[in-house]
């Protein structure tokens, strides 16, 4: 059954909803649009989109895809592909070779990685955000990060799950979506808008 602009989910207006996720979103997009020049003077060229999941990380990176026509990569889909034919012995000493295949194959000087869970698996025994800081020495690169940042500290999942990792002062741009969500007031949308949803 379609939901109608008049509808309500949890107490709120449909129409809002709608209206309010679309502006987070937006909102994402544009604090990383404002974020990349700062990449160019800096040694690691990197910009971590940090949130929980569903926060808008894989929209903001597919509006910048489709507006600048840079490469937007599924990491978890190439590296699980190419990682195929390794044995598992073989896999931790294989990642960091093929993420710089998949990532030389891209053509545009400004690299947009999403999916990128695959890389906590503690069964590779990575350091993530290693590995993303030197992918970013030669072009700018943009990353989603399923975490939390304090303005302190980097964290991936949390404490006691396997794939927890947790950095003091990360050496990278970050753009967290949880202040895009709590720090920004979100209009109400026109009336014409409401009608439209």
């Amino acid at each position: 059954m379609p939901i109608s602009a008049s509808d309500e989910i949890g107490g709120v207006p449909a129409g809002r909803v709608s209206y309010s996720l679309v502006n987070v979103h937006d909102s994402c997009w544009h604090r990383i649009d404002e974020q990349l020049p700062a990449l160019v003077s800096r040694y690691f060229r990197l910009l971590l989109v940090v949130g929980p999941p569903r926060s808008g990380k894989t929209t903001a990176l597919r509006h910048l895809a489709e507006e600048r026509g840079w490469s937007l990569v599924n990491v978890n889909l190439r590296l699980s592909e190419r990682l195929l034919e390794s044995t598992s012995r073989q896999r931790p000493h294989e990642v960091q070779r093929l993420l710089d295949e998949v990532v030389g194959e891209q053509r545009s000087q400004t690299l947009l990685l999403d999916n990128t869970e695959m890389l906590f698996d503690p069964k590779l025994r990575l350091d993530p955000l290693r590995l993303l800081q030197l992918l970013s020495r030669n072009r700018s690169v943009v990353a989603s990060w399923a975490g939390s940042y304090d303005r302190e500290q980097l964290t991936y999942a949390v404490p006691g799950h396997a794939e927890f990792r947790r950095y003091a002062e990360p050496e990278a741009v970050i753009v967290s979506t949880e202040s895009v969500q709590l720090g920004e007031q979100v209009p109400a949308p026109p009336a014409a808008i409401m009608e439209s949803v």
